[in-house]
């Protein structure tokens, strides 16, 4: 909060200092009174581009870090600015006055934002790592002592879990069962993987069991992992550590999700009302019942709510048979709602799932409590997809078939999750509009 409000008054302030650079030490009245119609817009303007650029997040920064995204954002702000004031001509004074609040806008507000991160810093408790890896680790941690300048405090030395160990299945239950007391008892902020001969099995039951944690994974890596591409590169000491989880949607890219999720939802809800109508007619002129089907998924941790869909089946399909996964060519399916599932309109509905906060336009699919339940039993890190809303499209519904395995599927939800932006989700997006447009399996 004081940090937002400090920067409103910077902002402001750079713009009066610039005032009285360029005018010789006085601020003449005209010019301050057509600042005071539009400062608030100019306020508005540098405070979006701060928190888009990420200068707000909650994040271990040097100096220069902060420097440079205050630069980054003064800059993104400065342009839309000047290029508003030369289309709309709402700013009657000099494009010179921007230039140099420019200059006032970067020093003043880096300056700020660092001797905040600096008291932060200060009154922040240490750091809590749990590392994992027995020779190793103690190997890393003695280095980080020497060598480190952050705060931080070691877990649970002792009781790491180590390769000894030769029955997988034994050691697999004993390693998820030692990590989730470490996690309950001691808290930590970041579990490090110090041993890069982990085998892929173990990594994948560790990263599972801190992803339900909500408790990031970083591994010192061996030459494989280094060349593995882009990695988001941290240090402990002089040790290279990697990021190998990501958490889903946090800060800004929360919110860019959410306002991408109801601006397209909407924007379809009213262009397709027409088609929706259309569509509710053919249903009932070709089989008695409802014409949207209502159905209990598993949305985000777990949450249960009810999907809304066009009709595709004869009334009361699952009566005898139970809960039973749809396949191409069942008999339950109509005409119009074999139609619907070609075309891809069954789904419309969903968008008022959307609406109201239990889906998103891009996501893994929602599958239904029975089958949430076996999958979770059967297919590990099968959980870590209900980290986010379920999606009405996804890269398993845009590369995958009704028959795709739901392991296969969840190697495209995983992928999604840990690489989201707002360009993967809009690409997705039309890719399954042109799939809907083409009438393309």
């Amino acid at each position: 909060m004081w940090l937002v409000l400090g920067d409103i008054v910077l902002v402001n302030g750079a713009i009066i200092l610039s005032f009285l650079v360029h005018f010789s030490g006085r601020v003449p009245p005209i010019h301050f009174r057509s600042y005071l119609t539009i400062a608030l817009w100019i306020t508005i303007i540098r405070i979006l581009a701060f928190y888009l650029t990420g200068l707000y997040e909650d994040r271990e920064a040097n100096p220069f870090d902060i420097f440079y995204l205050v630069f980054k954002a003064v800059t993104i702000g400065s342009v839309i600015i000047v290029a508003l004031s030369f289309y709309l001509r709402v700013f009657p004074f000099s494009r010179r006055v921007f230039v140099i609040s420019w200059m006032f806008n970067v020093l003043m507000i880096s300056n700020w934002h660092n001797y905040l991160h600096y008291v932060r810093r200060k009154k922040r408790p240490a750091k809590k790592f749990l590392i994992i890896g027995s020779k190793e680790g103690r190997h890393l941690t003695a280095e980080a002592r020497k060598h480190s300048t952050r705060q931080f405090e070691i877990l649970d030395l002792e009781g790491n879990i180590d390769k000894r160990k030769k029955d997988s299945k034994f050691d697999g239950r004993e390693t998820i069962e030692k990590l989730k007391t470490a996690l309950n008892k001691g808290k930590p902020d970041r579990v490090i993987l110090a041993d890069p001969g982990f085998s892929s099995e173990k990594i994948l039951d560790i990263i599972f069991c801190c992803q339900e944690e909500e408790v990031d994974v970083w591994m010192v890596p061996g030459l494989y992992e280094v060349v593995m591409g882009k990695q988001q590169v941290d240090h402990l000491g002089d040790i290279p550590l990697i990021k190998i989880t990501n958490g889903p949607f946090k800060g800004r890219d929360k919110a860019m999700k959410m306002a991408e999720d109801f601006f397209f939802s909407l924007l379809i809800i009213l262009l397709c009302s027409p088609l929706m109508l259309l569509i509710s007619l053919a249903i009932r002129l070709e089989s008695p019942g409802p014409v949207l089907y209502r159905q209990k998924r598993v949305s985000r941790k777990g949450r249960i709510y009810e999907v809304y869909k066009f009709r595709s089946m004869v009334e009361n399909a699952e009566a005898e048979t139970g809960p039973v996964l749809a396949n191409e060519g069942d008999e339950r399916v109509t005409r119009v709602g074999s139609w619907l599932r070609k075309t891809h309109l069954d789904e419309l509905p969903q968008f008022f799932n959307i609406l109201k906060g239990e889906m998103s336009l891009v996501g893994p699919r929602p599958e239904r409590p029975e089958f949430v339940e076996e999958f979770k039993r059967t297919i590990p890190g099968y959980s870590r997809r209900f980290a986010v809303n379920p999606g009405i499209t996804g890269p398993a519904q845009l590369y995958g078939r009704y028959d795709t395995s739901a392991e296969t599927k969840l190697k495209y939800d995983l992928a999604y999750i840990n690489k989201w932006s707002l360009e993967l989700d809009l690409n997705i997006f039309f890719m399954s509009m042109e799939i809907i447009l083409t009438r393309r399996m």
